[in-house]
């Protein structure tokens, strides 16, 4: 699935809280500046909530940040050039 609108991320992240598998997204975020910089969006079904979590070389966030739909939905879209490219590969 390629995004090409809003109504596209609100599947994705549907296709995300389908079942009992753990189903994330992951890309490389240039937003990080930092080589190898990638950040993964996945569901914390126990929880009920959608997570980002960035890393590098030699870094990681502390722990996973927490975000409402809406939120994913507008990070998605803004990063979505680069979750195209992770998507097809």
């Amino acid at each position: 699935m390629i995004i090409k609108s809003k109504k596209d991320i609100e599947k994705l992240i549907e296709w995300m809280k389908s079942d009992n598998i753990e189903n994330t997204i992951s890309f490389f975020d240039s937003s990080l500046m930092v080589d190898g910089g990638t950040t993964t969006i996945y569901y914390r079904r126990r929880e009920g909530e959608l997570s980002i979590y960035s890393k590098g070389v030699g870094w990681s966030d502390q722990r996973s940040e927490s975000l409402d739909e809406e939120e994913v939905v507008e990070y998605i879209w803004k990063n979505r050039k680069a979750i195209n490219v992770a998507i097809k590969e």
